[in-house]
């Protein structure tokens, strides 16, 4: 079984719009764009996010979205932009991996805290 290929026209088709703004879905709408966001009152969709600027804009949207009731065009919104948010952090921070010998070390003290 494959998955079909998301695209944004398949995105906006899922989008309701008989649906009223909330009130902080109208305070989003009325900010000035910092990024490449584009969109009407009805439709907007942030295309990436490309700096630091742009994944704060987009974690306070998150934290509005982050109710949203599942299959509502807000759910929509905020899947895309968790996926954009994830992106933009796994590249502008990465987590490296730990030296082995020092992650034992750090257990190893943190079990003798733990014991006492």
């Amino acid at each position: 079984m494959t998955k079909s290929k998301l695209t944004l026209q398949n995105l906006l088709n899922k989008c309701d719009e008989s649906i009223p703004m909330s009130k902080e879905d109208k305070e989003w709408d009325k900010m000035q764009p910092v990024g490449k966001e584009y969109g009407s009152e009805k439709k907007r969709v942030t295309k990436s996010i490309k700096t630091v600027e742009d994944n704060e804009r987009a974690l306070a949207r998150v934290e509005v979205l982050w109710e949203a009731l599942p299959n509502s065009p807000e759910a929509d919104e905020l899947d895309i932009l968790v996926a954009l948010i994830h992106a933009f952090e796994e590249e502008n921070y990465p987590i490296a991996t730990p030296d082995p010998i020092e992650a034992i070390r750090f257990r190893m003290e943190q079990q003798k805290k733990c014991s006492k």
